[in-house]
């Protein structure tokens, strides 16, 4: 096989991996989970200046984003800074096109069987 095609393989295979998880931490990450509960552990209740309380709630996207860093590190050695930032202008593309879809498609009325069903 090519050298040329190969480099190229395996830089669609890196980006589509970059961006599928990229994507997906951005749309999961409206998901808040206790870290604490989910380990079977009593939440932390660590009083900070009296009046905060900090436990280990975090959003689902930090189980997935570890990686998109591993994947532009990858991406960095194989390709550049080139690569990476190719790679990044494509995921804003991308997720600005999720939100905008999800933007609108929340926007759009439901159909009366479906709050029907729903409503039960």
């Amino acid at each position: 096989m090519d050298p040329g095609r190969k480099k190229q393989q395996r830089f669609i295979i890196f980006a589509g991996i970059f961006l599928t998880n990229a994507l997906l931490a951005e749309i999961i990450g409206v998901k808040i989970f206790s870290a604490e509960k989910t380990l079977g552990l009593n939440p932390a209740n660590i009083n900070l200046f009296g009046d905060f309380v900090l436990d280990f709630n975090l959003t689902a996207g930090v189980i997935i984003w570890p990686v998109v860093f591993l994947t532009t590190d990858i991406i960095n050695d194989y390709f550049g800074k080139q690569g990476v930032k190719k790679i990044s202008f494509l995921a804003i593309g991308c997720i600005t096109y999720a939100f905008i879809a999800i933007w609108i498609i929340t926007k759009l009325v439901p159909a009366d069987f479906w709050l029907n069903v729903n409503a039960e």
